[in-house]
């Protein structure tokens, strides 16, 4: 199951007091949205041109992991996914993602489509 932040907060919220404190301490060890988008923007950065950026992750339960949608955008708001990173809850390590030629060739697919639109 995967989960966007805010519902993960939400669901910890409807807990017991006692349970929420847990589940807190445990989450706290997994890391921030934030965090985990600012290891997904070095990623990013490091490999891809300017108009890819990082959406909010989705954190992965089973997985213990973060789901991070890679997305090309457009200063008007236009855009869309062309690729995820997985990133380690734990260690932050990325453990996998969409190959960089793909999420190239999904980005030139989608400025055509969006250009021509």
């Amino acid at each position: 199951m995967s989960y966007p932040a805010n519902d993960l907060i939400e669901t910890v919220k409807a807990l017991p007091t006692v349970r929420q404190a847990e589940v807190r301490e445990f989450i706290d060890l997994l890391g921030t949205s934030e965090e985990i988008i600012a290891v997904a923007m070095e990623w990013i950065t490091e490999r891809l041109p300017d108009r890819y950026c990082a959406e909010d992750p989705h954190f992965d339960v089973r997985a213990l992991s973060w789901r991070v949608p890679i997305v090309l955008s457009y200063p008007t708001g236009e855009g869309g996914i062309v690729g995820e990173l997985v990133v380690d809850a734990r260690t932050h390590q990325i453990n996998s993602h969409t190959a960089v030629d793909v999420i190239r060739d999904r980005g030139k697919r989608l400025a055509q489509e969006l250009i021509h639109a």
